[in-house]
């Protein structure tokens, strides 16, 4: 990450710390999951957790937007490629299910 700037690199670590988060709190559940948990499998230091999100609650927000966003994503790519409602709805609970279970 060096060879980026500062915005980039807070960026990354944002995402990496989002990725992590939202695959912890799917495997343990968000009462289980500490903010160390996270930050270890980032390879963070919790206080990195701490200066973006400031507690739980806010790491927590952030995964739930990214997760609507992507959906929101998925959805209007299938409604671009004509499916039929079904489809798409269809379309949108297996695009949930992969990026919260998998």
């Amino acid at each position: 990450m060096s060879n980026l700037s500062r915005k980039e690199q807070a960026e990354a670590s944002r995402e990496v710390i989002i990725e992590s988060s939202i695959r912890l709190i799917a495997k343990n559940g968000l009462e289980k999951t500490s903010f160390q948990m996270i930050a270890d499998d980032c390879g963070l230091h919790q206080t990195t957790l701490v200066y973006y999100y400031k507690n739980k609650r806010n790491l927590y927000r952030e995964c739930i937007m990214v997760i609507l966003r992507q959906s929101d994503a998925a959805i209007h790519a299938e409604q671009v490629a004509g499916l039929s409602g079904i489809q798409r709805l269809e379309a949108s609970f297996e695009c949930a299910f992969l990026f919260l279970f998998l």
